[in-house]
């Protein structure tokens, strides 16, 4: 493997793999929760941390609201990719309607 450019595990590297790993970790476990009052609060709301290393793609999805059971959370739901510090807030129907938000 050292002839194809393999290293070993550097310090960055094995943050990046801690952290990616407990951030999959945290939000598998936020979904079952969010799956357990899915009928009293049926949106879910993309967040992402709106710093300069958000990446593009987290930035236009911040607060984007879909039902619960939108195929969108499919592929959309957090962690997307390494590093991904994005993560998913439930709402109620009062709540989106007194916010001024589209589902």
């Amino acid at each position: 493997m050292a002839a194809r450019g393999w290293k070993g595990l550097t310090p960055y590297r094995a943050d990046t793999i801690f952290r990616t790993n407990i951030q999959g970790a945290y939000q598998v476990g936020r979904y079952k929760q969010m799956q357990a009052v899915k009928a009293l609060r049926p949106f879910w709301q993309y967040s992402a941390v709106l710093d300069r290393r958000a990446r593009p793609t987290h930035r236009a999805l911040h607060g984007k609201v879909f039902p619960a059971d939108h195929p969108f959370w499919n592929t959309w739901y957090p962690p997307n990719g390494f590093r991904c510090r994005c993560t998913v807030k439930t709402l109620s129907a009062r709540q989106v309607a007194d916010r001024g938000l589209t589902a």
